[in-house]
Order: C-alpha cells, then structure tokens, then sequence
C-alpha cells in the first residue's frame, strides 16, 4: 500500500493530511498558521516543521514515499518555484526553489505541486459521490477565487474556451480583476464600507447577522452574488459546462448569495452543485499527480 502526505499551503492556514492510495485518510487534519508574510528563512523552517509534524501522525513514517503540496498561484508548479509577488502570501519565496528545498529535507520522498483549485478539482471528479457529466467547470471561493476546468476527468488548460492556464482570477472585471471584485477578500472590503458591519470580525459574522434578519448584511450578501454572477456567466457561455461545482469556505454562504448564479445556470441547463467538504476533496486531488 502507497502512502502520501497532503498538505495545502493557504495564505492564513496550512492543512496537512496523510491518505492512502484509495483516497481513505490515515490522519486527523493538521492545521498551522501559515506566516505567509514571513521571511523566506522563517518560511522555510516552518515548512520543515509543518511536513515534520504531518508525518509523525503515520503509522510508519517511512512508507510515505509521496507528497503533493498545494499552493496559490501564480506558481512554477512543475519546476517547484512560487512566483507570488505583492499579495502578501509568500511573496519572499519568489524564486526560490522549493521542489529541490523539499527534495534535500526529505530525501525519500517524491514531491510534486499544483494549484489548491486544480487539486479541488481532480479530488472532486475522481472522489465525488455525484455523477459527473463531460465537462465541469469548477469554482473555489475563499480569500481569493480559484478555478479549474476538466473535460473527460482531464485539466483543461489551453484552449480557446478557458481562460490561461484555467484561471479567472486575473481576468478583467469591472475596472479590476475578478479576484479582487469576487472573492472573501472582496466580501470583507464591501463590509467596511457599510457603518453597521464595518466594526465585525469577520465574513462569517456578516454571515450569521444576514440569516439573523439584518437588512444591510442581507443586502451584502444579495450585492456580492449579482456581482459573482456577472464575473462567472461568460465562463460558463464560453466553456458551456455540463455542471458547475462551487466549493471553498464563502460557498458555504451560497443561500445567501446563490440566487442568480442559480438562475444563470438553470437558464443555461447546467447542473449546480454545491460541495461543502472542498478541502478534504483537494486533499485527495493530489493522489491524481501521481
């Protein structure tokens, strides 16, 4: 039995999980803080620290032969280089090479990388109770707005109907880029420029106060899901997906948002599916990049 290290390396937290090669986890997840906007030294002693710890909770260590590390783009995932500039999300390992890094730590191991959407993706269409039809286009909402595109179980990544590399994080939107008008990052900026939830921790108390009656959070939440609908629907007019799967911490929100991506997609005949465990699925996405 192929046993593998999982570890997603997000910009507030890392997740780390040991899984065999049937997708079963062997593991509690693990959770770090991520000190994305640590120095590259510190970052890369935490990183020795985090796979450490990850896999001391396998029986035996020494059979995970395997790790898959999931980060954020912009990435050189096949080379192993993080390319993140000004995003406060590991901005000082740009250039670095973390695939020779990891390499030289863990000297048994084969390491491979990819994009925590990608990941989400493949863990999704492979591991996924539902029935999948030929092309899904995936969606994950979180700090940022991660995509993927699959056709036949395989990523989509250059063709006429996807965005570069299946990315809409950085297309043109509305005088910015998607990511920075669609995404919990965007959420919380709408949220400090109105006075009565400008003063909350947090999206998630936005979130309780709207299903609590509140009209202004109500109104949030209605503004952001007619502004997603707008950045998602050419997607979907170009890709023309069979199905389209939205997961990440926000979609937990989506009875307070969905309603015209809903509509969108029912005008257009395609499945909606809502995946509230995106995370235990980009876990075992990275058993596809072996």
């Amino acid at each position: 039995m192929a046993y593998y290290l999982a570890a997603d390396f997000g910009g507030t937290v890392i997740k780390t999980r040991i899984l065999d090669e049937t997708g079963t986890f062997c593991s509690p997840i693990r959770t770090f803080p991520s000190h994305a906007a640590k120095d590259a030294d510190t970052l890369l002693a935490h990183f020795t620290h985090v796979l450490n710890t990850a896999l001391s909770d396998a029986d035996d260590p020494q059979s995970v032969r395997f790790a898959g590390l999931a980060f954020p783009g912009p990435f050189d995932y096949e080379a192993g280089i993080p390319l993140m500039q000004n995003i406060n999300k590991y901005d000082s390992l740009y250039g670095v090479n973390l695939l020779q890094f990891f390499t030289k730590q863990f000297k048994t191991m084969t390491f491979r990388f990819a994009n925590d959407a990608d990941l989400f993706g493949l863990g999704e269409y492979r591991f996924g109770e539902i029935v999948h039809p030929k092309r899904v286009m995936y969606l994950c909402i979180g700090t940022g707005l991660g995509s993927c595109f699959i056709e036949d179980g395989q990523l989509i990544k250059s063709r006429s109907d996807v965005p570069p590399r299946g990315w809409v994080f950085d297309t043109p939107f509305e005088g910015d880029i998607i990511d920075r008008r669609v995404s919990g990052s965007a959420l919380r900026q709408m949220m400090d420029t109105i006075p009565s939830l400008r003063d909350l921790p947090d999206i998630k108390a936005a979130a309780e106060r709207a299903v609590s009656g509140d009209p202004d959070a109500i109104m949030l939440y209605q503004t952001f899901g007619e502004r997603f609908a707008r950045a998602v629907t050419p997607f979907l007019d170009q890709f023309k997906p069979h199905m389209l799967v939205i997961g990440g911490q926000i979609s937990k929100s989506m009875d307070l948002f969905g309603a015209q991506i809903h509509e969108a997609c029912t005008s257009r005949q395609i499945k909606l599916h809502v995946c509230p465990d995106s995370a235990d699925f980009a876990m075992k996405g990275v058993l596809c990049l072996f």
